[in-house]
């Protein structure tokens, strides 16, 4: 899922190692930046990187491994478009059209309209609850206990990566002119 497929390289185990030797010059990386848009975009920011030690640090870490082993087992080119933001639901993946044909969109377009609606009281809220979870996971650290509260869930409304259809929207949509050959999540 989304979560996975951000953790960079830099973050798994043997980073260090597995920097230093990703030197592949027939592996190419592109990252999209993270972005929402109420409308299907035509464009993505990014450009094509080689794999080194040098720009592989901050690209996905599943990703890396998935091409390299690629690539060394088959000896291709492999291009990797690196297009996730972690922690979104897969309705904000998904186009309108294909979203609203599915049998559970009156229930999301349901939910949207009140998390819309609760926006502007959550972002004011939002802060207070991180603070208040944060005090409680410092005293559970402090006792070697486990926190009560669970983690607070950011607001959701416009311009959010949560609302359905604007991660699709800003970072699949401008990439379908593209031949992909597989896609790994």
């Amino acid at each position: 899922g989304q979560s996975n497929m951000t953790r960079p390289l830099s973050g798994t185990l043997h980073a260090a190692q597995e920097i230093a030797a990703a030197n592949y010059p027939l592996i190419r990386l592109f990252r999209v930046k993270e972005t929402t848009a109420e409308q299907p975009a035509e464009t993505v920011d990014g450009s094509w990187q080689a794999c080194t030690p040098a720009t592989v640090a901050d690209f996905s870490g599943v990703a890396y491994f998935f091409a390299r082993d690629l690539h060394q087992r088959l000896g291709v080119p492999v291009g990797l478009i690196h297009s996730s933001w972690g922690g979104t639901p897969i309705e904000a993946w998904i186009g309108d059209d294909a979203l609203r044909r599915t049998a559970i969109h009156p229930t999301i377009a349901a939910r949207w309209e009140k998390d819309r609606a609760e926006f502007a009281v959550r972002k004011i809220r939002h802060p207070i609850e991180q603070a208040v979870w944060k005090q409680a996971e410092d005293r559970a650290q402090a006792t070697h206990t486990l926190n009560p509260l669970p983690w607070p869930t950011p607001p959701t409304g416009p311009g959010t990566p949560y609302a359905p259809s604007r991660l699709f929207n800003g970072m699949i949509a401008p990439l379908q002119p593209c031949a992909l050959r597989g896609i790994i999540w």
